[in-house]
């Protein structure tokens, strides 16, 4: 396969798919087991960023509300800290849905600072992520660093209704 031009030599990667069940559809833990046995999908850690905005707004997203609850896009600072959007722009009102979609930190610092940053890190845990996160303002943002396999467990875990899973090996 060519190497793009943008990637370093031996730079690794890692992936991993899950059923809602928990089934591990695909996982890659490297490029070659052979020269290196450390799995970057269930050992590595790294700040996963906006990912981990699923766990801001959870808490906020009770049984029976809809994605669509507006929340207002504006400035906020948190004790000095004053995130941006990336476009460094606000939208005004937005529902739940846009503000994840777009991926809006303004909104998620909002949440965080609302439902409060130890129940968001309470979320993160509930569904799946073991490694310490920390709750600082700034966590909304996902500063704290997660194993690829427990975002992923996190995700499927919203797939699936709510309901934690667990990885285990898909059913031949």
């Amino acid at each position: 396969m060519p190497r793009s031009g943008r990637m370093p030599p031996g730079a690794q990667g890692a992936l991993v798919s899950l059923d809602r069940d928990g089934a591990v559809k695909a996982m890659v833990g490297g490029k070659d087991y052979v020269s290196s046995i450390y799995n970057r999908a269930t050992q590595a850690v790294r700040q996963p960023g906006s990912a981990f905005k699923l766990s801001c707004i959870l808490p906020r997203s009770k049984p029976g509300t809809s994605p669509r609850i507006s929340i207002v896009d504006e400035p906020v600072t948190i004790d000095g800290w004053s995130p941006r959007n990336d476009p460094r722009r606000n939208s005004g009102a937005v529902s739940l849905r846009t503000a994840f979609a777009y991926s809006l930190n303004t909104v998620a610092a909002k949440l965080g600072q609302e439902v409060g940053f130890t129940t968001v890190a309470d979320m993160a845990r509930r569904f799946g992520i073991t490694t310490t996160v920390n709750t600082h303002p700034s966590m909304v943002l996902g500063t704290s660093e997660v194993r690829v396999i427990d975002m992923t467990r996190a995700f499927a875990s919203v797939a699936s209704k709510g309901v934690a899973v667990t990885p285990m090996a898909s059913p031949a």
